[in-house]
């Protein structure tokens, strides 16, 4: 490891993170609402510009319903996938993210994985009102506000009545969001973040670097025993010498910030094993994380909540259509 590592720096750079939460969280809410809203609203016409042709070809036998909502499907597919992969590339890294491969695949997926999911309900929407296309266009947007509001987003869901919280599992703004949460301040980020600046190129995702931290701050509460008290000791040694006093006021500071921001977490007391040692992240029991209620292997559930919503919203999109087309024959 380089050996001029500097604790409280990385403790800074922590910290710097930590300032940008609120701005980063909204950048990603919204670009989810971004690429919703841009799949949902051109696919709510799908149905009703084409219905009476729809319609009259397939009393003529040329195909199924199925073949024809496949078909529009699979068409429509190519250019979300190409609308949240351009989005993902050109916000990313310009949003000051980590430079990290699997965290950007990650936030691809989620991304395309929502795109789809605002494409479904426009099918949905379009095929229910397809006599009615401009309530159509009216319903889309409006349909998706409860589900929003139920994201976590606004109101955290801890903080919610409790007859609000059991509605929040059928939010899809909730799975997606928490994924990204997970995505970029779980799964080992402080290791990331450390690699990252290539001052720690042999860390190699070393949890234990990171837990020192939050390790410190316990063992001094543990012995009872401030760094103020401590500091008042050192200062005998440090007469006539302004710099380095100088250095031990900075130090000080940051360890109050650090103990400051730690005591945020309402998480539980670490004990002073090996296992808390390799397996506590600074940014695994973050404050974010702890705010939302997260823990890594969450984000395994949300995506699989993901795609069952995808799954439901299709299939609910082709009995539309099917039922419509039995009407109008």
């Amino acid at each position: 490891m380089t050996s001029n590592l500097d604790m409280f720096d990385m403790v800074k750079r922590m910290q710097m993170e930590e300032s940008k939460v609120t701005d980063n969280l909204s950048y990603f809410f919204f670009s989810l609402l971004f690429l919703i809203f841009t799949s949902m609203m051109p696919t709510v016409m799908t149905f009703p510009l084409e219905m009476a042709v729809f319609v009259k070809e397939r009393s003529n036998g040329w195909y199924s319903t199925l073949s024809y909502y496949l078909a529009k499907s699979i068409a429509d597919f190519p250019f979300t996938l190409m609308n949240s992969t351009i989005y993902t590339l050109a916000t990313y890294s310009a949003t000051g993210q980590i430079a990290s491969w699997d965290r950007f695949v990650s936030i691809w997926a989620i991304f395309t994985i929502a795109s789809v999911i605002g494409q479904s309900i426009g099918l949905l929407v379009g095929a229910l009102w397809v006599r009615r296309p401009d309530m159509a266009v009216f319903v889309a947007p409006v349909s998706t506000l409860p589900f929003i509001l139920l994201s976590g987003f606004f109101v955290k869901i801890a903080s919610m009545p409790s007859y609000l919280r059991p509605l929040t599992l059928i939010s899809y703004w909730r799975y997606a969001f928490e994924a990204i949460i997970i995505t970029i301040y779980g799964q080992n980020r402080c290791a990331d973040v450390l690699v990252a600046s290539g001052e720690f190129e042999d860390m190699h995702k070393d949890s234990s670097l990171c837990a020192i931290f939050s390790r410190l701050v316990h063992i001094l509460e543990e012995a009872n025993v401030s760094l103020e008290w401590a500091m008042s000791l050192i200062q005998f040694g440090l007469v006539g010498k302004p710099e380095a006093q100088a250095n031990l006021d900075r130090v000080q500071k940051d360890f109050k910030d650090l103990k400051s921001m730690l005591s945020n977490n309402n998480t539980r007391q670490f004990n002073l094993t090996e296992s808390v040692m390799t397996e506590v992240t600074f940014y695994q029991d973050s404050y974010v994380m702890n705010q939302f209620g997260l823990r890594d292997e969450m984000i395994h559930l949300d995506i699989w909540a993901l795609l069952a919503f995808v799954l439901f919203f299709r299939v609910a999109a082709y009995f539309a259509l099917y039922v419509q087309a039995k009407r109008r024959k």
